[in-house]
């Protein structure tokens, strides 16, 4: 949360991270090659924490709002599931709970043959860094979770905005940045319970608006 440009540093460290991974577990950063399994597009989304989380509870809404002609899938990594786990389950074609090493994960991952592959937080926690060193699909993309670049050589593509990126947003990301339209998210309408004291008891201004959009420890001075 530092306010700047971190490609550089987080391209060592991720990258450093996929040296380790391939010298490690050659089969599980190769490429996937070869000819595709027939059927449906296969999009996937992974993280280690698919739950009552901000790291992945925001893509719930692409989740549930793809068209018929692709075949979905989550995979959880997180031990004790809960009420947001049951909505993806629900909102998934299918859903795999898979609370193990992420080496073991990436073995399971690798055989869906999935077309594309969606993390929500690459970041957040060790596990989705030692997750994102690898290569489970044949495209891998970085979205909105922890909103700055992985790093890793094994990451294609970062999904952002044209609302919250500069000119020059490209300049922050390892991988290829793709600006959907607006903000890109997709989120259920907010329906705010209006605060019973006045705006002189909360001492803020008498019109307009005063908004905190986010922690304020990830506010840069």
């Amino acid at each position: 949360y530092v306010g700047r440009n971190v490609k550089e540093g987080m391209a060592k460290f991720s990258g450093k991270l996929h040296a380790l991974a391939s010298q490690a577990f050659p089969e599980l950063t190769a490429p996937i090659e070869g000819q595709r399994r027939p059927g449906k597009f296969r999009l996937g989304y992974i993280s280690p924490r698919v739950k009552n989380f901000n790291g992945s509870r925001w893509a719930l809404g692409w989740l549930a709002n793809h068209g018929d002609d692709i075949e979905t899938y989550v995979i959880n990594g997180v031990a004790q599931e809960d009420q947001v786990s049951t909505l993806f389950r629900r909102a998934a074609d299918y859903y795999l709970h898979l609370p193990l090493p992420a080496t073991e994960i990436a073995k399971v991952v690798r055989s869906l043959d999935l077309d594309a592959l969606i993390f929500t937080d690459v970041g957040m926690c060790g596990k989705s860094l030692q997750l994102a060193s690898l290569r489970m699909a044949r495209s891998q993309f970085n979205a909105w979770g922890h909103p700055v670049t992985s790093g890793s050589p094994t990451m294609d593509y970062y999904l952002s905005s044209e609302l919250m990126e500069p000119a020059n947003g490209q300049d922050h990301y390892t991988e290829k940045l793709v600006r959907l339209p607006n903000s890109g998210l997709c989120y259920p309408r907010a329906t705010p319970t209006p605060s019973s004291k006045s705006r002189a008891e909360l001492g803020v201004p008498e019109s307009g608006y005063l908004l905190f959009c986010q922690l304020c420890f990830k506010q840069t001075p």
